[in-house]
Parts: C-alpha cells; structure tokens; sequence
C-alpha cells in the first residue's frame, strides 16, 4: 500500500466536507454516488443536485451548473480505465472544484492516478474501520503562477520586440 503524506487529519468526513462548502463559498453542489451530509446546506442557500446518469457537458449546461462535484462511495465499483475517464471528464468540463472521497485499498485508482489528474490529496479519516482519503482539483488552484513562466525570463529577452523571425 502507497504511504500518502498527512496533510490534515480531520475528525470526520462530514465536519471537512462542510468547512470546504463553507470557505469556497459554493452555492450549488452536484454529487455523484452519496449525497455529501451538509450541515452547511441548512443555514446558507446552498442546492444540491444528482450527477448520476449526466455527461460531464450534460451538468454544466445545465441550468444551474455545479460550483464543485463531490464524489464518494463511488469509484469502489468501477474499473480503473473507466474511474479515469469519469474523473477527467468532470475536471475537463471545467467545473470548478472536483472532491473525491474514496477508499485507497478498495479502489481501482492509486494515489499516484489521482495526482496524475491534477488532484492533490487534502485529508484522510478514519471511517468505519477504514481508511478514507479525499482528493481534491480546484481549476484556480491547479496551475499556479511561476516566477519563471513569462516572456522577461526566457531566452533573449533583451530582443523580444526588436527582432522578428
């Protein structure tokens, strides 16, 4: 079994699923497998809404598209082929932020197949006698600004606008 690094270790799934609805500020939730308990759902404006059976295009144009995805007791069932596909449909079609609850010694996909979609791990739980682990895309998070990536810092910048090829 693959060792993650401990990042935050919360009390329950509930409690951090919440806090992450509550600190986005997302105001419409679509889930595929359970529905997220959301406390939070009772005190702010907050819809949600079933993915099971919809097309990743199929949810966002819909007519009230999804601030954020949250995946759980889902990808257990599927293969790993499909699991990928799935998910890198849903980041993909741009929504915002994607969640991923998911038990790491019944899934198809191991922790290296999440980061490799972009997803980086933000919690682990003891849940039920198992091991739950949440992965996280957020679109504005994933490819943040390098001091590097720009024009003043690649080759010759002294001739960017004085020489055309």
């Amino acid at each position: 079994m693959e060792v993650i690094e401990e990042r935050k270790l919360h009390e329950s799934p509930v409690g951090f699923i919440n806090g992450w609805v509550v600190e986005n500020g997302f105001t419409s939730i679509a889930f595929l497998g359970s529905a997220p308990p959301l406390s939070a759902a009772k005190s702010r404006d907050i819809t949600l809404s079933d993915a099971a059976g919809m097309s990743p295009l199929e949810l966002v144009g819909s007519a009230l598209p999804p601030d954020c995805l949250v995946v759980s007791d889902y990808l257990e069932s599927m293969e790993a082929e499909a699991a990928i596909q799935l998910l890198a449909g849903y980041r993909n079609a741009l929504i915002v932020s994607v969640i991923v609850f998911v038990d790491l010694a019944a899934s198809p996909l191991t922790a290296k197949d999440f980061v490799a979609l972009g997803f980086h791990h933000c919690a682990s739980f003891e849940h039920e006698a198992h091991a739950l682990h949440a992965f996280e895309y957020n679109i504005n998070s994933y490819n943040f600004r390098r001091l590097w990536n720009n024009a003043e810092n690649w080759a010759n910048p002294e001739n960017f606008g004085r020489y055309w090829w």
